[in-house]
């Protein structure tokens, strides 16, 4: 076999090999995208209830769409799901956007989590008790999404701590750190 022949065949094997790798890379993307899009969407209205209840997690979906977080339809095809931004206007003004109901139902939210005896490590919650990490928020495990859960936890915790009632506003600011 010519030099130029196992040249070719390398180049092509090479091309596939890409082919097929960005093929699946954006497979990946695809499936992973409207789980990221949700994460980031989710982040503000449970801050917001953690911020108007006084540093309390919420404790059910119900209590969420109780207080206008969240909507809930229910369809031929099971549910739709809305959230809101608009916090600050009155329910009836409010403009209401679907989520995809499929990556909604598929994450994990630790409705009524206890966020006493939490200690914080490089931006991760754990169980003082048990040592075992704590997410508030869980889901697929596709393409790095831990981070988004991880990161979604340790923001509502900070909210959390920032808004309880009961303490003096200097404990809730060094708390709110990162605790390291």
């Amino acid at each position: 076999m010519s030099k130029s022949l196992k040249h070719k065949i390398i180049a092509r094997v090479c091309l596939i090999t890409l082919i097929c790798f960005l093929f699946w890379f954006i497979r990946l993307y695809l499936e992973t995208c409207p789980y990221v899009g949700l994460m980031t969407r989710l982040e503000d209205p449970v801050a917001s209830y953690i911020r108007q209840n006084q540093g309390k997690f919420p404790t059910s979906e119900e209590d969420l769409i109780n207080q206008f977080f969240f909507k809930k339809e229910k369809t031929a095809d099971g549910f739709r799901y809305f959230i809101t931004y608009d916090f600050d206007k009155t329910v009836s003004d409010r403009y209401w956007s679907s989520m995809n109901a499929k990556c909604f139902e598929s994450v994990t939210i630790s409705y009524g989590a206890k966020l006493d005896k939490i200690r914080v490590v490089e931006g991760k919650l754990f169980d003082e008790e048990t040592g075992s990490q704590i997410l508030l928020i869980d889901g697929p495990e596709k393409l790095g999404l831990k981070g988004y859960y991880e990161n979604a936890t340790l923001y509502w915790y900070q909210e959390s701590l920032r808004y309880q009632k009961d303490k003096p506003a200097e404990v809730q600011e060094a708390e709110s750190g990162n605790g390291q």
